[in-house]
């Protein structure tokens, strides 16, 4: 087979066998049909990007905005206990020094200590 001498391609020649291929449908169709494919899966990926993008920052707000919630709610419970413990002093004060109060309005009875 090797080496291929000029007489022998030349008879090939003549013979009409040759390596062409002959493709169907013609290169042009195939092109045309390949870009237009190709353009569909770049803006269905653009598509598909931007959607996941959204989803992305959607997540990320509504985690920022979880954060704020707890933290805003750890800040209402510590000024709420603090009030608390504030009020519970002045009303266990002023019950126990007889200051005048009745107790009445605050749901005590005055007479406990007797």
């Amino acid at each position: 087979l090797l080496p291929l001498e000029p007489a022998a391609l030349a008879s090939e020649e003549k013979t009409g066998n040759s390596w062409d291929y002959i493709y169907e449908p013609d290169a042009e169709s195939i092109l045309n049909g390949l870009l237009k494919r190709y353009v569909e899966a770049m803006i269905y990926q653009a598509v598909a990007e931007n959607m996941a993008s959204e989803q992305s920052a959607r997540m990320v707000s509504m985690k920022a905005a979880s954060d704020n919630a707890k933290n805003v709610i750890g800040e209402l419970q510590l000024d709420y206990n603090t009030t608390s413990c504030y009020y519970q002093r002045v009303v266990r004060n002023c019950w126990w020094s007889g200051c005048g109060l009745s107790g009445q309005h605050l749901g005590i009875r005055k007479n406990l200590r007797n």
